[in-house]
């Protein structure tokens, strides 16, 4: 149960190949459920069901977007901001292309930033595997936060 809440887990950073990655996967398996409906045996409760199951892959890329957003120093936050103003008429056109570019065409910060090493160069020096580097790398930003609290107290 602790690997599959990991997997959902916003913290850390994600590269863009890896959101590039999850926005195909997503789109393919919408794609399906469209084709489904499109051309399946009429019936609204298989459409239904399968939306259902894109629930995981739904929240998986909104977890990948966190991380992504992390990775160039940003907060969650900017999510929420490029869907609300994505929603905005005539405006909205710009904040998803603002969006994509931020998301998946801008480069990462090239050093440790508040959100955790660099993607995979932690791993790469180390040669630790990929669930080992992200538990030291969460382990390790768990204390830097620690750190940053008690220096404020």
């Amino acid at each position: 149960m602790k690997k599959l809440l990991s997997f959902y887990s916003c913290s850390g950073r994600a590269t863009r190949s890896t959101w590039w990655g999850w926005q195909i996967i997503g789109s393919l398996y919408l794609g399906f459920v469209l084709a489904v409906n499109y051309f399946g045996p009429a019936g609204v409760g298989l459409v239904l069901v399968l939306l259902c199951l894109s629930l995981p892959f739904i929240a998986k890329v909104i977890t990948v977007s966190v991380q992504r957003l992390h990775d160039t120093g940003r907060s969650a936050w900017w999510l929420l901001i490029i869907y609300v103003v994505s929603l905005v008429p005539l405006v909205g056109l710009l904040g998803l292309l603002f969006g994509l570019w931020l998301l998946g065409i801008k480069a990462g910060d090239q050093k440790e930033n508040r959100y955790g090493p660099v993607p995979g160069l932690a791993r790469e020096l180390s040669g630790q595997s990929r669930e080992t580097a992200r538990a030291n790398a969460h382990d390790a930003y768990l204390r830097a936060v620690e750190n940053r609290e008690n220096q404020q107290r």
